[in-house]
């Protein structure tokens, strides 16, 4: 599909809001398009890279949890990412600590995706984010990557 691949165009060359926009257009117009999911990812990638975590969600949960994986395994880390970037610092009253609470839980359900359900321990995979917060903030770039092919 011709505006697929101009928006993973768009996204290679940094037009990130191109990149969106473009990906949306297939996303709303091509719902049974074979590769609606990596444009899920796509969109959601490039307004997550825009700083934009409340819409990078709304784009990043229209993957179901079962296609999280290969490829689309950056999806849960994306969201769980966006969801927490985006959890208020307090909670004034019942509500706002309802809305907090669940935000917690669906970033917590992300993360366990990127686990696998393995069973690793929190304070293994505490550990893991910690090595790997020494060499880098943010998602592995493999995972900011929506192509099928990646350029090396």
């Amino acid at each position: 599909m011709v505006t697929f691949r101009a928006a993973e165009n768009a996204f290679n060359s940094k037009k990130l809001a191109e990149a969106a926009q473009r990906y949306g257009v297939v996303v709303d117009k091509y719902p049974e398009f074979g590769q609606v999911n990596a444009a899920r990812k796509g969109m959601g990638t490039s307004l997550y890279e825009l700083g934009k975590f409340e819409e990078a969600a709304a784009a990043l949960q229209q993957v179901p949890p079962n296609e999280r994986v290969g490829e689309m395994a950056g999806v849960s880390y994306l969201l769980a990412e966006c969801l927490i970037k985006t959890m208020p610092a307090d909670a004034d009253d019942a509500l706002a600590t309802a809305r907090l609470v669940d935000q917690i839980e669906q970033a917590s359900s992300a993360a366990e995706c990127i686990c696998g359900g393995s069973g690793e321990s929190s304070r293994g995979a505490r550990s893991a984010a910690e090595d790997r917060s020494d060499e880098s903030s943010g998602p592995p770039a493999c995972w900011l990557t929506p192509m099928r092919k990646r350029k090396t």
